[in-house]
């Protein structure tokens, strides 16, 4: 999931315009997200990290699994502190484990 791709506003709008209609803009956003993966292959890509192959919730899994193969693929944040810093939403520390909170992230996500 690499959003950080610059976009040139200027091809936003139509040749001496300086605004855009509420339907570009979805046009727009359509665009940009196409080809971003729906909820099942989010949820199944989520699930291949849980620890507990029986257990299919995604409440907490574990971040440093999670993050060691984001880094391997070429994740643009190759840090795990600003990893937790930039997505701290959901992130959740117990017993000393930190835990991606992967039921909500597909809540907004998904």
């Amino acid at each position: 999931m690499n959003l950080t791709d610059s976009i040139d506003l200027n091809t936003m709008f139509a040749k001496d315009a300086d605004s855009i209609t509420y339907p570009e803009f979805l046009s727009i956003m359509g665009k940009l997200f196409q080809g971003f993966p729906g909820y099942d292959k989010l949820r199944d890509a989520l699930l291949s990290f849980n620890q507990e192959k029986d257990n299919k919730s995604l409440e907490n899994v574990d971040l440093d699994i999670l993050f060691d193969y984001l880094t391997k693929t070429g994740f643009y944040i190759k840090e795990k502190d600003v990893f937790i810093s930039k997505w701290k939403h959901y992130i959740n520390i117990e017993n000393g484990t930190t835990y991606f909170k992967g039921e909500k992230f597909l809540q907004n996500f998904g």
